[in-house]
């Protein structure tokens, strides 16, 4: 296959920046900005123990939504995890990770 027009090809938007970081403590990291409907991808790694949970925001974190799915938490882990977790359409949305830590050191990212 030939292109001969490249410049007609879908442009997909530039990935956002990921959350990246370490924890000992309990904290509520982000905003992730997702960019089109692509996966978010969840990384959490380390000697840790707790609970890291994604959460969703429609007003740039002032309330945030745990995720569920069939009304079942989702994107919430109690032990590593490399994973796409979510798919957003919506605009304007960003995610954010709550970790509840009460041992170890916990590394995550949050990226697309």
């Amino acid at each position: 296959m030939t292109i001969t027009n490249p410049s007609s090809l879908p442009e997909l938007p530039a990935a956002p920046k990921p959350v990246v970081g370490r924890t000992t403590s309990s904290t509520v990291v982000g905003p992730f900005k997702p960019a089109g409907s692509t996966p978010i991808h969840l990384q959490l790694s380390g000697n840790w123990v707790g609970r890291a949970s994604l959460e969703r925001s429609t007003d740039g974190g002032a309330t945030r939504q745990g995720l569920t799915v069939g009304g079942r938490r989702w994107a919430s882990f109690t032990g590593n995890a490399n994973e796409p977790v979510w798919q957003d359409s919506e605009s304007g949305v960003t995610f954010w990770l709550d970790v509840q830590i009460s041992s170890g050191e916990l590394a995550y990212r949050v990226s697309q």
